[in-house]
């Protein structure tokens, strides 16, 4: 996949400062992200936004800046990442995407998590969910962050309900990464109450 991406990225008809070359930029540094390259995300990503930003594209302006953030995440700047997906979040609101709105309800809510705002991040999560199609990444996702705050308020019995639920929807769309973080929160609730 990467090396393919970067091929057609660098083939010199590609060269083009157009949308198409925005989101060939943006698909070369979704896979740097998930390889863990975080200086070919990082130039991948801010080419991709210069583009979007000179052909003026606000969807596009809207989805690089979403993915900035996770190059200010990776680097430990949540504060700087955090400032970004709430940028993008307003962005996709008021040009009515539904999926960058959603996508960006979750990971604005999962960053305030991560910082310890509980009461911020759940009706970011709770909405996010809300909004996710029913066999989504993402509402898994986001099941765990809201089993998270249940247990971080003390419901173990919720967290366990939300995990089993992420865990299940998980398991039907066979994606690994997703199950691990369901069952290790299925197992710190356990723990917890002595299990």
């Amino acid at each position: 996949g990467r090396w393919w991406c970067d091929e057609v990225v660098a083939h010199p008809s590609a060269r083009a400062r157009t949308l198409a070359r925005s989101r060939g930029l943006g698909a070369q540094g979704s896979i740097a992200y998930w390889q863990g390259d975080t200086s070919a995300m990082q130039t991948a990503y801010e080419e991709s936004l210069a583009i979007a930003e000179e052909v003026g594209d606000p969807l596009a302006v809207a989805w690089a800046k979403f993915n900035i953030g996770f190059v200010h995440i990776v680097s430990g700047e949540v504060e700087a990442g955090r400032a970004l997906f709430r940028d993008a979040l307003d962005r996709f609101r008021a040009i009515g995407d539904e999926r960058g709105t959603y996508e960006s309800l979750f990971i604005v809510g999962y960053t305030e998590l991560l910082a310890g705002n509980i009461d911020a991040s759940a009706p970011l999560l709770e909405k996010a969910l809300t909004m996710t199609p029913p066999t989504w990444a993402r509402r898994a996702d986001a099941l765990i962050g809201i089993g998270q705050i249940h247990r971080l308020r003390g419901d173990r019995k919720q967290a366990r309900t939300a995990s089993r639920e992420s865990f299940r929807l998980a398991r039907d769309i066979r994606d690994q990464g997703i199950l691990i973080g369901a069952l290790e929160l299925l197992g710190v609730a356990d723990l917890e109450e002595g299990h």
